[in-house]
């Protein structure tokens, strides 16, 4: 389905106001990580109002899958591939900068991912940078299934 070239940069990157794995994973939401910490939080509190002490266990394996999920999101824009590398700086940067000085730096973006979604380099990192996602995914699915077992196994039956 993504194919090396502007499929699959868009994908990975995204553009300003359509974020790509690495957007979604790390600035969207709550916080980086896809929302686990807020999560972890949540299951902390939640284990105070219940007097479940199981629950507050269950936020430890969240906070860990949280670095799983930070480790998608580097491979989706890995630092060893030049121009998506460029383009999570880049994007790190709209996420922290404020309105007047976004469209400048949109701009660049989008320049960027013209030429990243035409790179040769990119192109020959496609095929890897979708096995290691692949692979991490499966890791966060087993890591995660687990982690809701134990969440069901420690709140109280009806």
């Amino acid at each position: 389905m993504f194919p090396a070239g502007p499929s699959l940069v868009q994908a990975l990157a995204g553009v300003p106001g359509q974020p790509g794995v690495w957007g979604w994973i790390e600035t969207w939401g709550t916080a980086a990580g896809a929302d686990r910490g807020t999560y972890t939080k949540f299951l902390i509190e939640a284990s105070q109002w219940l007097g479940i002490r199981e629950i507050a266990a269950v936020s430890e394996v969240f906070e860990e899958s949280k670095t799983l999920w930070r480790s998608l999101a580097d491979m989706a824009l890995p630092d060893e591939v030049a121009p998506l590398a460029e383009l999570k700086v880049l994007h790190s940067r709209l996420s922290e900068t404020p309105g007047s000085g976004r469209a400048e730096l949109q701009d660049e973006i989008i320049r960027r991912t013209r030429e990243a979604s035409e790179s040769e380099e990119v192109a020959k990192a496609s095929s890897g940078i979708r096995q290691n996602m692949s692979a991490c995914l499966e890791q966060i699915v087993r890591f995660e299934e687990r982690a809701f077992r134990q969440l069901q196994a420690a709140l109280p039956s009806k």
